[in-house]
């Protein structure tokens, strides 16, 4: 019971967030939005789930949290969050991963071919208009 109780609070106040959407950055703009996912993380581990979700989870609170304030410093904290965030779900998963399930069909390799070339043409294409933000010089600048 405890467990349905703790989603549906975590959807309600995500819900409630969309209500702040419009407002400055604020303290309790930053609780709202990281209280959610903040929720999730900690009936995690007290659920005595993976060590690599919780963390994840956590990660994630926290860029949503860096994200509710405005400013380059805070989108950067954001994005540095959900990138170790993100590790940690890949740390998570890899266990799991079976390699058939890409090689084993050819419409699965000519997929995976084809996101090897587009989500480097993607790069390109996003790095002049990312501007400051960007992790690197753009090249041919």
């Amino acid at each position: 019971m405890l467990d349905v109780t703790v989603l549906a609070l975590s959807v309600l106040l995500a819900l409630l967030y969309f209500g702040f959407l419009g407002k400055p950055a604020s303290h309790g703009r930053g609780v709202l939005k990281t209280a959610p996912v903040l929720l999730l993380a900690v009936y995690a581990l007290a659920a005595g789930g993976p060590i690599w979700l919780a963390t994840a989870l956590f990660l994630g609170a926290l860029g949503d949290l860096c994200l509710a304030y405005d400013g380059e410093r805070a989108f950067i904290a954001g994005l540095v969050s959900f990138l170790l965030s993100h590790l940690g779900y890949v740390a998570l998963f890899w266990p799991m991963a079976e390699p058939s399930l890409i090689l084993g069909e050819m419409w699965r390799i000519g997929s995976a071919v084809a996101l090897a070339i587009l989500v480097p043409a993607l790069i390109l294409v996003l790095w002049r208009p990312a501007g400051p933000l960007a992790m690197l010089p753009c090249m041919g600048s």
